[in-house]
């Protein structure tokens, strides 16, 4: 079989050479190759324990390559857009962002290739939870004063965020209700405009709700008519 080989073994290799070309030729003229452009948001990791970021970082524009058949097919959460938080410190930070791109597609160029990141140290508050009723009771019954437990949460995040909050409560849908309501419910925060709610988090996470709802008791609205005994003084009038 080798002295079969060496035999005219130029001619040979060109002819493989020849055949894979007019393979990738026929597989290109199928399915040419294309370009797309994708918007990913940015997904962190290995941030140390007991720092936070001060802003969620945005998105990246991406441009990639590969057969247009395959490009027609994908959409933004077939890429993963990441940067790699470990050895970041309290206070601005650049990090390269690196893309995940499925097989066969190519990624040409990120926009940006590197962030900030802005790192704080984790405060946390503590605060009361408010009750914020929808609807109300069916006729005839009233509420009483509503029971949380716990009655306070610890919120956590960057100083900036927490220093933005203005009320932390729960919602308790009480339209038309004829007997007590409890319920185990999600607490949310609620503040000023961008103070970022995404950066902050709640412990726990959901509180114990349980709110009275009595039979009101029956009521009727009497007019009192007075008898006027005597006259006033000299110099008054009664007028009404």
């Amino acid at each position: 079989m080798w002295e079969n080989f060496k035999r005219d073994w130029p001619y040979k290799l060109l002819s493989l050479a020849i055949a894979m070309g007019l393979w990738l030729y026929v597989a290109y003229a199928q399915n040419p190759l294309g370009e797309r452009i994708f918007r990913i948001p940015i997904e962190v990791e290995n941030l140390s324990e007991g720092l936070v970021m001060a802003e969620k970082p945005g998105e990246v524009q991406i441009r990639v390559e590969g057969p247009k058949e395959l490009l027609g097919a994908l959409q933004s959460r077939d890429f993963r857009a990441v940067i790699n938080l470990q050895g970041a410190q309290v206070g601005d930070n650049t990090f390269p962002v690196r893309v995940e791109a499925p097989e066969g597609v190519r990624v040409i160029s990120i926009n940006p290739p590197q962030v900030a990141v802005r790192v704080e140290r984790v405060e946390e508050i503590q605060m009361p939870v408010e009750v914020s009723l929808i609807g109300t009771p069916a006729s005839g019954y009233r509420l009483l004063v509503p029971f949380l437990k716990p009655s306070q949460v610890l919120v956590k995040g960057p100083g900036g965020a927490l220093k933005n909050i203005t009320r932390v409560y729960v919602e308790a849908k009480i339209d038309q209700a004829t007997g007590n309501f409890s319920a185990q419910l999600p607490v949310r925060v609620a503040g000023r405009e961008g103070y970022g709610a995404d950066l902050v988090s709640v412990y726990p996470s959901a509180v114990e709700v349980f709110i009275p709802i009595v039979r009101d008791m029956p009521s009727k609205v009497i007019i009192i008519k007075p008898q006027i005994v005597g006259q006033p003084a000299p110099g008054y009038a009664v007028l009404r």
